[in-house]
């Protein structure tokens, strides 16, 4: 899997943006010219036979550097220090207290893992040596509840899938929202917050993407959040061409205040022929059963893979530069580029601190092994200086 794509119920879903439009060109901060490619230097490899990792779900890095790595095969999550040593295993299949059947690592709570079991509906906090906190369940809100956002016509479904966890315990994550419009239904995507004892909160919906194009070939849905659960954020395209595309991405406090928005050129990595003539000879989907049409498959491969939040107010695009290799993007607190580094063939990020980044790796036979690189950020904000303050934008 080579993005960070929200799944299951969030998968694919279109969604109009709802209110954070206004003063949107004010706002859009047009980027200079790419400068040249930093190289990444790979300093710790977890690998995939060593390790014996079955199929790889999500990773999270700590604050302090640790692993925690969702082995859903195993029913299991194993954790590993900055050196790379294995401090815990914990889980099994079950419906016990540390026992999973649909699980996934969610977070850190300081040197606690947080994993979210989808189907109990339930949290499962675990030390960094595989202590056993304690087992908290997700109530589910009554449908549908009214949304906030500034026309008070959206409301969630009450499905809710959490992503992160503040403090205070207030979750923020996603769902589904619908509203009235012209007579007809309207759903979206939409980015929830629900505080202890509350009701969720609309924090906002996310821009539709090109309805055009056949699912899996549009431009994938992503959304990132902070490890704090004060940031979330997301990228859309404006249009998928192999010349003149620009991709966005949007940046918001968890109150759903823009904390920026920056756009950024792209070059189109073509769709292989061969790709398109196999979906329309056999068709799309896990049981090949829909029918595909040539005019509704894109020239090109979706131009942005992942979007992440790391330390010191700083974001991580990865941008998709050929059908095996990307470009990670670095931005400063107020979406302003800073550099860019060359990623690994066949990877996806999905851990950063203020020095490393964390990459999943595929080797030949499929297997995803974990790899960290360092890398020389050519700012002093890297290492923990002060970061710009951006200029926030109410709702």
């Amino acid at each position: 899997m080579r993005s960070q794509r929200v799944s299951g119920i969030v998968q694919r879903t279109a969604a109009t943006l709802s209110g954070l439009l206004l003063g949107y060109a004010a706002s859009l901060g047009a980027q200079p010219k790419p400068a040249a490619l930093q190289s990444l230097q790979e300093d710790l490899r977890l690998d995939a036979k060593k390790e014996d990792f079955s199929v790889v779900g999500p990773v999270h890095v700590s604050a302090s550097g640790s692993l925690a790595i969702t082995l859903r095969q195993d029913f299991n999550v194993r954790v590993y220090d900055r050196s790379g040593r294995q401090t815990a295993v914990f889980g099994k299949r079950g419906s016990g207290p540390g026992e999973f059947v649909e699980h996934q690592v969610t977070g850190w709570v300081g040197d606690t893992v947080l994993i979210y079991d989808a189907a109990q509906r339930r949290f499962t906090y675990v030390t960094n040596d595989g202590k056993l906190v304690r087992t908290e369940a997700l109530s589910r809100p009554p449908a549908p509840v009214p949304g906030s956002d500034p026309q008070g016509s959206w409301k969630l479904d009450g499905g809710f899938v959490p992503h992160a966890r503040s403090a205070d315990g207030t979750l923020i994550g996603i769902s589904m929202a619908t509203r009235s419009l012209s007579g007809s239904t309207e759903r979206s995507l939409a980015i929830v917050s629900r505080a202890p004892g509350a009701d969720p909160r609309l924090v906002s919906t996310i821009p539709t993407p090109d309805g055009r194009w056949q699912a899996p070939f549009g431009p994938a849905i992503i959304v990132a959040f902070s490890n704090d659960a004060k940031h979330v954020g997301y990228v859309d395209v404006d249009r998928m061409a192999l010349t003149g595309g620009r991709f966005r991405v949007t940046k918001l406090q968890s109150s759903g205040d823009t904390v920026f928005t920056s756009e950024f050129p792209y070059a189109g990595v073509p769709l292989r022929a061969s790709v398109v003539d196999s979906v329309l000879a056999k068709g799309v989907g896990p049981d090949r059963i829909r029918s595909a049409r040539r005019d509704r498959i894109p020239p090109v491969l979706s131009p942005v893979v992942t979007l992440r939040f790391g330390d010191n107010e700083l974001t991580w695009v990865i941008q998709r530069q050929s059908e095996s290799r990307d470009v990670a993007i670095l931005l400063d607190a107020t979406g302003k580029e800073i550099s860019r580094f060359a990623s690994p063939e066949r990877s996806e990020l999905v851990g950063t601190t203020s020095t490393h980044l964390w990459f999943k790796e595929l080797d030949a036979d499929g297997m995803t092994s974990l790899v960290r690189y360092r890398y020389k950020c050519p700012v002093p904000v890297c290492q923990g200086a002060v970061s710009p303050k951006p200029a926030v934008r109410k709702r």
